[in-house]
């Protein structure tokens, strides 16, 4: 007995997500961040915001020696200049 999947035809402008942020798209201007501390910071839970709209995000946090914190902000390509 064969089954066959019942494939539902996508409607106009209907959207894919691909992957679940930017990050991992592996796309958008990577800024690297040095900061004295990462006092209630959480990669991935944290937008950069410009003028009132998000732009980025948080995507990589670390830990340095004395406390210091190195970040990464991922920029969405669409937004930047």
């Amino acid at each position: 007995m064969t089954h066959h999947r019942v494939r539902k035809r996508p409607k106009a402008e209907q959207n894919y997500r691909l992957y679940p942020d930017l990050a991992h798209s592996q796309r958008g201007v990577q800024i690297t961040l040095d900061l004295p501390n990462g006092n209630n910071l959480k990669a991935g839970q944290h937008p950069l915001m410009y003028q009132g709209l998000e732009v980025g995000t948080l995507t990589k946090l670390n830990l340095q020696d004395g406390g210091k914190v190195t970040g990464e902000l991922t920029i969405d390509p669409l937004l930047s200049v």
